[in-house]
């Protein structure tokens, strides 16, 4: 049977003290030539003693763990591997303990920008400094700090003298920030840059990087003028539009900053809901708005144009464009809105005869003639509006008109449309007889729709003519006027007088 070997001996370790040290060993450092067999490990001092109280051994993992005390001394670890048949091979490391560093203070500038800012406007702005501590961490320290810098004075800062302080670490603490609070101003200047140093360390502690700079970005410039639109105060852009003449909308531009000089901008109203009717002078209003030297605020007015239809309210746009002499546009549009004043008129019906006697007329002598009405849609148009229709009259009968009946039937409006024809056919005839009058009369009608005028004549007009009487005698037929006188008595001649035409 062999006895396991050593492939890969363990090299000499380091474990500082207060620090937690954790060593584990590979599972090919020993081996076995035997097949199938497990090694075992044992750990203890080369001379045959346990391990120092601070270092455990774990067998089953190969790990040695433990935090070596202050003061500790250097370890050599005997390391044995057994086999099942109890042949054993050993290794021999170091574990070096030695002392903790000295704790070493460092400055550097906050990260993310903490000490490169803008200043701000007004009130303060914080900018950040870490200070790290490395090495020995066990007991507290503290340094001091100060502000340095030619390009800086107090006014620069909080409180208006350049800052200055402790940083203090507690024991077991490593990093701590110093906050310099630089003030705000409106002042157009250089950036400025400024430093902060550490000293004075205590506990022995060391300064390794004593500082860090700081640089305050200037963020004021000379204000150029900006213009803004708004709608006008008090609902002055949103109103109901009258339903005649005009209506003043308005709308207020400001200016801010710079107002040294004369500016002028562009001024055109848009919308997807208004079209140059909804205005005076049918167009969409554009034009320029102008400020004189030291003026502020500017109105513009846009007349919209009073209607009696019924629509929808109507959102138009005033938008900003072109500023002169340096002006920039902060906010370019505003909104106004066109209030619909307007209630729908319900709708109406009325029926008269069709225009240049088109319910008026001869009747003709055969076939059929055409008389016309006009039925007329007032007020609300936007539903379909439907009526009943119906032929009387003393004078009349069905026989009158075509089919035999007096006519009846249903007048009908789709949405939008304003006028229908009801057209009644009237039947010719070769007979001489009085003119004669009807009436179409409307009734039931829809959708809410009135009736205003129910009733229109149609006048059938006679136009045949009587051919006068004529007067014709002839001799009775049959020889009636023909005959043998007889020898008493007397004897009828007849003759036959005929009349034609006229009856």
């Amino acid at each position: 049977m062999a006895a396991p070997r050593l492939d890969r001996p363990i090299a000499d370790q380091t474990a500082t003290e207060g620090r937690s040290f954790t060593l584990t060993f590979p599972a090919n450092t020993f081996s076995d030539a035997d097949p199938g067999q497990s090694l075992t490990y044992t750990a203890a001092l080369s001379n045959g003693g346990a391990l120092p109280s601070w270092l455990s051994f774990n067998s089953t993992t190969r790990t040695f763990t433990g935090t070596p005390p202050t003061n500790s001394s250097d370890v050599i670890v005997r390391l044995t591997a057994r086999d099942p048949t109890g042949q054993t091979v050993s290794d021999e490391f170091v574990i070096t303990t030695p002392g903790r560093p000295p704790a070493t203070l460092a400055i550097a500038a906050g990260a993310n920008g903490g000490a490169d800012k803008a200043e701000g406007n007004s009130g303060t702005t914080p900018f950040t400094f870490t200070v790290t501590r490395a090495g020995d961490t066990s007991s507290a320290v503290t340094a001091n700090f100060a502000v340095t810098g030619s390009a800086v004075t107090g006014a620069d800062f909080q409180g208006g003298t350049l800052p200055r302080g402790t940083v203090s670490f507690a024991a077991g603490e490593t990093t701590k920030t110093i906050t310099v609070n630089v003030a705000g101003d409106a002042s157009v200047e250089q950036n400025e840059a400024f430093t902060v140093t550490l000293s004075g360390a205590t506990n022995g502690a060391t300064i390794t990087t004593a500082s860090a700079t700081g640089t305050i970005r200037n963020d004021d410039t000379a204000t150029p003028a900006t213009l803004a639109i708004a709608a006008g105060a008090n609902g002055g852009a949103d109103k109901a539009e009258g339903n005649s003449g005009t209506t003043p909308f308005t709308f207020t531009v400001t200016r801010a900053g710079d107002t040294s000089s004369a500016v002028t901008a562009n001024f055109a109203v848009t919308g997807s809901a208004v079209t140059g009717a909804d205005f005076q002078g049918g167009t969409l209003p554009r034009g320029t708005v102008s400020f004189a030297a030291g003026e502020t605020t500017k109105t513009i007015t846009v007349n919209v144009a009073g209607d009696a239809a019924v629509e929808q309210n109507e959102a138009f746009t005033v938008t900003l464009s072109g500023a002169t002499n340096g002006a920039t546009i902060t906010t370019a549009s505003a909104t106004g809105t066109i209030r619909n004043d307007d209630t729908a008129t319900p709708a109406t019906l009325a029926i008269a005869a069709g225009d240049n006697g088109g319910a008026d007329k001869a009747e003709g002598n055969s076939g059929t003639t055409p008389f016309t009405f006009t039925v007329t849609r007032a007020g609300d148009t936007s539903s379909a509006v439907t009526a009943n229709f119906a032929v009387t009259g003393s004078a009349v009968t069905g026989a009158d008109f075509q089919g035999g009946t007096l006519p009846r039937g249903t007048v009908s409006f789709a949405a939008g449309e304003t006028t229908k024809t009801i057209t009644v056919n009237v039947a010719g005839d070769a007979a001489v007889e009085q003119n004669e009058a009807f009436t179409v009369t409307l009734s039931g009608a829809t959708n809410g729709a009135t009736i205003t005028t129910a009733a229109a004549t149609g006048t059938i007009r006679n136009d045949d003519t009587a051919t006068p009487a004529t007067l014709a005698i002839a001799a009775g037929a049959n020889g009636g006027a023909d005959k043998a006188e007889g020898n008493s008595g007397t004897t009828p001649f007849t003759f036959t007088v005929t009349r034609a035409g006229d009856t």
